[in-house]
């Protein structure tokens, strides 16, 4: 969601809030009301909102993934501890 909004993505996280928000509680919650489950439809409406919120981010903005970092990010890591280490 902040990498969206930091690439200003705004259209992209509008209909993921608003189709999430429609599946947890249209289409999972109401029905669970209907049929007697009380105060647990809208505890598991929000579960299924959030884990659908979950998914569409994931599937609209995977997320990178690096095992070791570049050539500077390493030396800004490094440099600033060395003189403690040496010391």
């Amino acid at each position: 969601s902040a990498l969206m909004q930091r690439e200003r993505a705004f259209r992209t996280l509008g209909l993921i809030e608003i189709g999430s928000y429609f599946f947890g509680f249209a289409l999972v919650a109401l029905p669970l009301a209907i049929f007697g489950w009380g105060a647990w439809s809208l505890a598991i409406g929000q579960m299924a909102q959030v884990i659908a919120r979950m998914l569409a981010l994931f599937i609209a903005r995977p997320p990178v993934v690096r095992l070791l970092p570049g050539r500077q990010q390493a030396k800004d890591l490094l440099v600033p501890g060395a003189g403690f280490s040496a010391g």
